[in-house]
């Protein structure tokens, strides 16, 4: 028997490449709902595995929470949205980040190891093994949640010690290109001939304007809400950027467009009106 999955988000692009990686493995049966397109949706208590792809904000665990009718008794939750601290614990869910280049996460998902962390952390990594990726399963959610907020982190104050760098030297009339780029080349080149890969530097490219990024700000917004970081701060976040707040609710009502009485029909297995 296949095991069913529901990709909630699957028109975005973590969702998307979530459902082509799972539709790798003829043991899954991947079926789809994306909250700005068309309401149709599986049949209550249908479903073994959830995985969540919506972007994380103010509603996203009251959007998560009344998606749980479509899980059987023992049904998984897989969240792929880069989180706070301690949000797969309250779902009693297992998160696992996502890793590679915008748009097209296909190739990051497949080529990363995917981490997996939660209770049910070996469960979930054995759907994504089962599809060819490697999977790195561990216990606790909120380390795995931390990984990636801080790698997103460690990448934007890369990024704005670049942008402080090429500032200095244009201020100054210096040559970035010997201050910055040929210093951590070579620099790397040496450590790596002596054996000392571990001191490696990033070498990024100058790109005008803010940190800026898919994820980096967004990300450090989730931890630096929970944790402020001062220092950090300045150099990562815009001033028109909007504020972040942590959403817990013990009751899931907040109307998402669907009606679940109406649109969950027990003979309609397809999920299709």
């Amino acid at each position: 028997m296949k095991t069913t999955h529901f990709v909630l988000g699957n028109k975005g692009q973590v969702g998307a490449a979530i459902e082509f990686v799972l539709n790798a493995c003829e043991d899954h049966e991947v079926t789809g709902f994306d909250l700005a397109g068309p309401k149709t949706c599986p049949t209550k208590g249908s479903i073994d595995v959830m995985h969540v792809t919506i972007p994380y904000g103010d509603e996203f665990l009251n959007i998560v929470g009344k998606w749980r009718v479509v899980l059987k008794e023992n049904g998984l939750i897989i969240v792929h949205s880069t989180v706070p601290v301690g949000t797969c614990d309250y779902l009693d869910a297992v998160h696992s980040p996502i890793r590679g280049i915008h748009p097209d996460l296909v190739g990051g998902i497949t080529t990363f190891v995917k981490f997996f962390g939660g209770a049910r952390a070996i469960e979930a990594a054995g759907y994504f093994a089962a599809c060819g990726c490697q999977a790195f399963p561990f216990a606790c959610a909120r380390s795995v949640e931390a990984m990636k907020l801080w790698s997103t982190t460690q990448y934007g104050l890369s990024i704005a010690t670049e942008k402080a760098i090429h500032a200095y030297c244009a201020e100054l009339g210096l040559s970035f290109d010997v201050v910055y780029t040929l210093a951590n080349i070579t620099y790397n080149l040496g450590y790596s001939i002596l054996g000392k890969t571990g001191v490696q530097r990033p070498v990024l490219e100058h790109v005008p304007g803010p940190v800026g990024g898919h994820c980096v700000e967004p990300n450090f917004r989730l931890l630096n809400v929970q944790h402020p970081f001062v220092v950090f701060a300045h150099h990562i976040l815009t001033e028109d950027a909007p504020e972040i707040t942590l959403f817990y609710t013990e009751s899931f009502d907040d109307d998402l467009g669907v009606d679940f009485e109406a649109d969950f029909d027990p003979e309609n297995t397809n999920g299709e009106d």
